[in-house]
């Protein structure tokens, strides 16, 4: 075999090998960038839920200031909106993107109360704040528990972020309103 034949062969295999290569790293790399935007979104989210834990859960009487400045410095959407800036058709493509968007709806809920219920009733607004910020907020630890519990939100990426015991907590609690859930479904 001459050295031509042996050159336009080399070139050729190369050629084949890179277009069948390319949309392999593609896929490959595609699923990193998911996996990381996931990631990135669970923790985002795990902050705010217990943010929210902290500061209202158990107590409906929350001084109003103390529930605003836990919602402005304390909530979270940076990901979410960088995602949606930047990443668009990379977040359509998780299985939970229309989740996402219902549970940072209610973060944004959540962040704009005090704003809102002041652009509303003015002063007044903000003295019903603290019953309405815990409502919001009871909606938004009942939709991030049960996603977990239920298998909407990937459970494996969970148990990465969190302790063993808050990864239980979270579990339990989700499972907890599930059961509770279909047994008002029952009555």
């Amino acid at each position: 075999m001459d050295e031509t034949t042996k050159v336009i062969i080399a070139t050729l295999s190369g050629f084949v090998i890179a277009f069948f290569a390319e949309p392999v790293k593609n896929y490959f790399g595609n699923r990193a960038k998911l996996h990381h935007l996931r990631v990135a979104f669970y923790t985002e989210l795990v902050n705010n839920y217990y943010a929210l834990t902290h500061f209202t859960m158990g107590n409906t009487e929350t001084d109003s200031y103390v529930l605003h400045n836990a919602t402005k410095y304390q909530m979270r959407t940076e990901c979410y909106k960088h995602a949606l800036q930047n990443e668009l058709p990379l977040f359509y493509q998780l299985t939970e993107a229309k989740l996402l968007n219902h549970v940072y709806g209610l973060i944004n809920q959540l962040i704009n109360l005090p704003s809102d219920l002041s652009a509303i009733y003015g002063k007044r607004g903000l003295k019903s704040a603290s019953p309405n910020f815990t409502q919001h907020g009871n909606t938004f630890k009942y939709m991030f528990t049960t996603s977990f519990a239920c298998g909407a939100f990937d459970v494996r990426v969970l148990k990465k972020l969190v302790t063993s015991k808050q990864y239980k907590e979270i579990m339990e609690k989700g499972k907890e309103y599930i059961e509770l859930g279909a047994k008002n479904e029952v009555q």
